[in-house]
């Protein structure tokens, strides 16, 4: 992640200098759609949608987040091979039921708790980046934290990642 922090210092200071040849363009920009980094969304810019869906009602809710970098988690260390990032890929957009707090998108007409959420990667960004989650960390159950350390099983990088959607 150290890269990607330092390209962002780069295109903040770029910004900078173009901030004083832009004036007030950016500044009308600015008044219309907010304090957002132009440089970051038009090279990093992905746009993932959460769909929450009551299995119930069939009723469906969408929210869209801007999102610079893609996070992937590792599973537990039970699997001790070669990760693969497709599958990490697939595992974070796969659909996954609601916690029991989550109510149907529909929520004053219908009160089931059957709702599956799921995330999507509704536009690709002209470059994507990723960060994996290497932390492995081990706790009491008083919450005391026991053990930190790097997960440092190897990941295998596919030539093409497939970016369909699937689920719900």
């Amino acid at each position: 992640c150290d890269a990607m922090h330092f390209l962002q210092a780069v295109f903040a200071s770029t910004e900078h200098v173009c901030e004083n040849r832009l004036g007030g363009e950016l500044l009308d920009f600015r008044r219309r759609f907010g304090h957002r980094s132009l440089l970051d969304e038009s090279i990093f810019g992905g746009l993932l949608r959460s769909r929450c869906f009551c299995k119930s009602c069939h009723v469906a809710s969408d929210h869209l987040i801007f999102e610079k970098i893609i996070t992937l988690s590792f599973p537990s260390q039970r699997y001790k091979g070669t990760m693969n990032l497709k599958s990490l890929w697939q595992s974070h957009f796969s659909p996954t039921r609601g916690d029991g707090e989550q109510q149907c998108p529909n929520a004053p007409t219908c009160s089931a708790k059957q709702v599956v959420k799921q995330t999507f990667l509704e536009r690709e960004p002209p470059i994507l980046c990723i960060a994996l989650l290497r932390g492995q960390e081990t706790f009491l159950p008083n919450g005391t934290l026991i053990e930190s350390r790097k997960d440092r099983r190897p990941v295998w990088f596919p030539e093409r990642l497939d970016f369909l959607r699937s689920g719900v």
